[in-house]
């Protein structure tokens, strides 16, 4: 089938080719001068913005297809120009293209006209033409740069975090006290939240690689190093890529162990359904697939769903689960902490958060070993942010002296 269908492929290419060439969302704007601008996308608002502060117009082809490119539109649009600068985010696709097609000067990414790290802005896309034209910037932005750098270093640093409350925090608090037990241990990560957990104090993120790699990872360690292997894993994560590297790790006899963050959503990208939620895109309700069933159809053996803000009950499950000759899951269950409040407020429950009483020590295991951004330490003593506390009580459990008490209602 696949070499019958390929010169059918071909041809329903070149119809669309053709097509987009008069398609009426790819358009060329008149401007003066022979050195024309290509941009797409977001790229073409950050080209419309400089080419105004600029205060010059220049030839403009709007591509809003990509591909197959509109070469015929694109060649008459190169036809009377000597010169053509393109304007794309991520990778020079229509740059490289461009190239191709056309004999004269093409600046872009590939020539350091434009940058290739991180996503443009409106500056960098006047310089760039600004650079190509031969005329200077409206702003001297470098000026701007150099002093924001400098104001960079007098500001505090802000890495990003997880949420107060998230029950990804208590998971990775019981995994870092566990590693910290046996000695060492390799720990395969995934897409989501939870990569935070990267971050100190936790550093429970060894290696992230693509979605569904962390369980496809762990099997080939297993088979590669002595060391105990605790893979994470979000769950609408696990459901999009995990479930056939589980099978495989299974089919394989690997040994790791596999904690499916279960947040009951889809956290990192906006709190989107997915199949274990029970809830449709479209707001509708559908069945609910259950981790634990999914699991156990995999052929795994050793399964527990576990509510990580009980972090004592975590961490015997972790040391459990470490000595099962096999592939062990464990499902850390609990809403994420968004969600979980919202739903408190819409119940007419109220959040009762916690308090540090006079009985700290400042041991400070609350701030080096468990890193809520809800706790504050000013260097005298340590405080909870009451309208940042979900009221999770982690804290309370991990506080050594017991001194996180719930605040008292007035």
């Amino acid at each position: 089938h696949a070499r019958k269908l390929k010169p059918i492929l071909l041809k329903k290419l070149d119809k669309i080719k053709k097509f987009f060439s008069k398609f009426e969302y790819n358009w060329i704007e008149d401007g003066s001068g022979k050195m024309g601008l290509i941009a797409c996308g977001l790229s073409y608002n950050y080209a419309k913005e400089a080419l105004e502060n600029l205060n010059i117009e220049v030839p403009i082809l709007k591509l809003s297809t990509m591909y197959p490119l509109p070469e015929k539109l694109i060649e008459e649009f190169l036809a009377d120009l000597s010169g053509v600068i393109v304007i794309e985010e991520v990778d020079p696709f229509i740059e490289l293209q461009v190239r191709s097609l056309f004999d004269g000067e093409v600046y872009g990414k590939l020539n350091g006209f434009i940058p290739e790290n991180y996503e443009l802005k409106v500056s960098d896309v006047e310089v760039g033409i600004a650079r190509a034209l031969g005329i200077n910037p409206s702003f001297d932005y470098k000026k701007v740069e150099d002093s924001a750098k400098e104001l960079e270093k007098e500001a505090p640093l802000r890495p990003p975090v997880l949420c107060p409350g998230c029950p990804h925090t208590a998971a990775f608090y019981a995994i870092r006290k566990v590693v910290d037990k046996i000695g060492s241990a390799a720990l395969p990560s995934d897409i989501g939240c939870y990569t935070l957990g990267i971050n100190k104090p936790f550093e429970c993120v060894d290696i992230t690689i693509c979605m569904g790699a962390s369980v496809g990872i762990s099997n080939g360690l297993s088979r590669s190093i002595s060391d105990p292997i605790i893979a994470t894993i979000g769950d609408s994560t696990f459901l999009h890529a995990g479930i056939p590297a589980l099978i495989n790790a299974v089919y394989n006899n690997a040994k790791f162990v596999l904690v499916i963050l279960d947040n009951g959503t889809t956290g990192m990208t906006g709190h989107q359904p997915h199949p274990g939620t029970g809830q449709r895109g479209c707001g509708l309700t559908g069945k609910q697939v259950r981790l634990e069933e999914i699991v156990k159809g995999c052929g795994v053996e050793f399964i527990e769903v576990v509510n990580p803000y009980n972090v004592r009950k975590m961490i015997e499950t972790l040391e459990r689960a470490l000595k099962f000759d096999g592939v062990s899951v464990i499902i850390a269950r609990q809403p994420c902490a968004i969600l979980w409040v919202r739903e408190k407020k819409r119940r007419g429950l109220k959040v009762v958060p916690f308090h540090v009483t006079d009985d700290c020590d400042l041991c400070l295991e609350c701030i080096k070993s468990f890193s809520c951004p809800a706790l504050v330490y000013d260097g005298k003593k340590v405080e909870i942010n009451t309208s940042l506390c979900v009221g999770c009580a982690v804290c309370a459990q991990i506080c050594p002296k017991k001194a996180i008490k719930p605040k008292a209602k007035k």
